[in-house]
């Protein structure tokens, strides 16, 4: 099941039908969960990048992909933590 994203506003994401005002991660087999993003928040104090540790949690359930939205249109904060930002090849 592949969930559907009807909207997202500053400050939540409406998916299904449902609103969340946090972060989300959407798993391969369509599960909505909150993001865990203490996992980079400890090593870089803010959530804003993303961790090694944080990507080794998503990926460890067999996802094979990883699509981030980087906040609002107009105020992109997302980033990438430069320890995993180009991934070894296999």
């Amino acid at each position: 099941m592949k969930p559907h994203i009807d909207q997202t506003t500053f400050g939540s994401i409406t998916i299904e039908g449902v609103v969340f005002s946090h972060d989300v991660m959407i798993r391969h087999n369509g599960q909505v969960k909150k993001r865990k993003k203490k996992l980079s928040k400890a090593l870089y104090g803010t959530s804003h990048l993303l961790s090694l540790a944080e990507a080794e949690h998503i990926y460890e359930n067999g996802a094979q992909r990883l699509i981030i939205g980087t906040g609002h249109p107009t105020w992109p904060l997302m980033k990438m933590s430069r320890s995993w930002a180009t991934p070894p090849l296999e």
